[in-house]
């Protein structure tokens, strides 16, 4: 068959349908090949760069203070007496409660540069993943091209600010994605008894998670609930036993101290706490004005997940979901919002999947489209849009490009209190502008198919 008549037969296909390489005329197949192996090491090579440009200053940051915390507990200094003296932030200390320090009291047991070595592999590893599982809810493509268009986006993935950031930073933000996208997509998509432990477990290291329990109902999906309350329950509980005094002190103050984490107005802080406090100048934004905020958040991002899960789009709801506890969390840095990913992921899919060809010319002898077309038309110019804009505000240091401050928002314009806030204002419009795959219902994600 000739090149020409295979792309020509792909036009009766799905959009998101794809023709085997191995189909193709050998030259061809090698020139998809080579240009898609180019890409590739260009993506790379743009990561690695990102990286050594903003990623190594940081000198995984929080990897350091996460280390050197747990070596001071077991000194004999209480767990959450460590403090780090940071020029931006005051001091650091460890912030997660109590089952995350259990996990992480084997630290010290390795050196530093062992512990950051692992780390960075740790982050590569649950990123290929995050980006695996966000892939296969919209690409239905043969193994050698899946695993391929995992490669690419795992490594345009670096590129955007959250990713790059968590390993930089060296935090933990990937690995709590993961559980729960293995949770929602593998375990529960088995109808496995174990479905809601990831959820439950990430509850446990980090209290932001707790957002997918909104989901879980919204979904009635009773028994993740049940599962996933019961783990975050008994790891609590667990770790109560082992540091009674600890916990009780994490959970009847710490917790509510947002100022341990850093200054609330910090440019990283992309949340809506964070964009009133910059508006304001107050580094104690008001909170009942929060408080409205969040709940018209939970509002609009509970709408939209009801929606989502009644057109069977697990991954919209499950990538709203997220984005809604990164906007309503106290303090939520750029590098919290990995959910970034498969927000990218959805988006491309819809704009390749409606890709104005056809559809949209106008009928012979008329020039214009007819009001279908028309819709169709804007709705993606909207999309390719949202998805432009957002790429933007994530790969480029807009801190640096629009010369804003670290923190310290009092007396600076309404502007640039908006300018620190991109990032939270992309993702409130990523909040009701992401589409939803009305046709999930019909078309489910198939395994993938092995080699013929």
């Amino acid at each position: 068959m000739r090149t020409v008549d295979i792309l020509r037969s792909t036009r009766s296909l799905p959009t998101w349908a794809a023709v085997d390489v191995r189909e193709l005329p050998r030259r061809t197949r090698t020139i998809v090949i080579g240009v898609a192996v180019l890409g590739l090491l260009a993506a790379f090579a743009i990561s690695f760069e990102i990286y050594r440009r903003f990623g190594a200053p940081r000198n995984e940051l929080d990897l350091r203070i996460y280390y050197n915390a747990m070596a001071s507990w077991h000194g004999g200094n209480d767990l959450y007496s460590y403090a780090y003296p940071d020029k931006v932030n005051g001091l650091l200390g460890f912030t997660y409660p109590p089952f995350a320090a259990l996990i992480m009291s084997p630290l010290p047991m390795l050196s530093i540069r062992w512990i950051i070595a692992i780390a960075g592999l740790g982050i590569v590893a649950t990123t290929v993943v995050l980006v695996m599982l966000s892939l296969r809810e919209r690409m239905y493509l043969r193994r050698p091209q899946f695993l391929l268009a995992t490669g690419l986006a795992t490594a345009a993935a670096f590129c955007l600010q959250p990713v790059s950031q968590t390993l930089a930073y060296g935090q933990v933000n990937t690995a709590l994605a993961v559980l729960v996208m293995v949770d929602v997509f593998v375990l529960g998509r088995r109808g496995s008894r174990f479905a809601g432990v990831g959820i439950g477990l990430a509850m446990a290291i980090k209290l932001t998670p707790a957002i997918f329990l909104v989901y879980l109902v919204i979904g009635r999906r009773w028994r993740m609930l049940r599962v996933a309350v019961a783990t975050a329950a008994a790891a609590t509980l667990a770790a109560a036993l082992v540091v009674p005094a600890d916990s009780w002190q994490y959970f009847t103050s710490l917790l509510w101290d947002a100022g341990r984490v850093g200054v609330v107005d910090n440019t990283a802080n992309q949340s809506l706490n964070g964009t009133l406090a910059r508006i304001t100048g107050s580094l104690a934004p008001d909170k009942v004005v929060w408080a409205v905020g969040v709940l018209i958040v939970l509002a609009v991002g509970s709408v939209r997940i009801h929606r989502a899960v009644g057109a069977g789009d697990t991954l919209l709801a499950v990538t709203v979901t997220g984005l809604m506890g990164v906007l309503i969390s106290p303090v939520s840095w750029i590098h919290h919002a990995v959910w970034i990913v498969p927000a990218v992921v959805v988006a491309v899919a819809q704009l390749v999947r409606t890709v104005p060809r056809h559809r949209f010319r106008p009928a012979a002898g008329n020039t214009r489209l007819d009001p279908a077309d028309r819709t169709a038309m804007r709705r993606w110019i909207a999309g390719a849009g949202l998805l432009a804009t957002g790429l933007f505000v994530f790969i480029v240091n807009t801190r640096n490009l629009f010369g804003l401050p670290d923190v310290h928002y009092a007396g600076r314009s309404i502007g640039a209190a908006l300018a620190g806030s991109i990032q939270t204002i992309w993702m409130l419009a990523a909040l009701v502008l992401l589409p939803i795959r009305t046709d999930m219902s019909s078309e489910r994600p198939r395994p993938l198919a092995g080699s013929r």
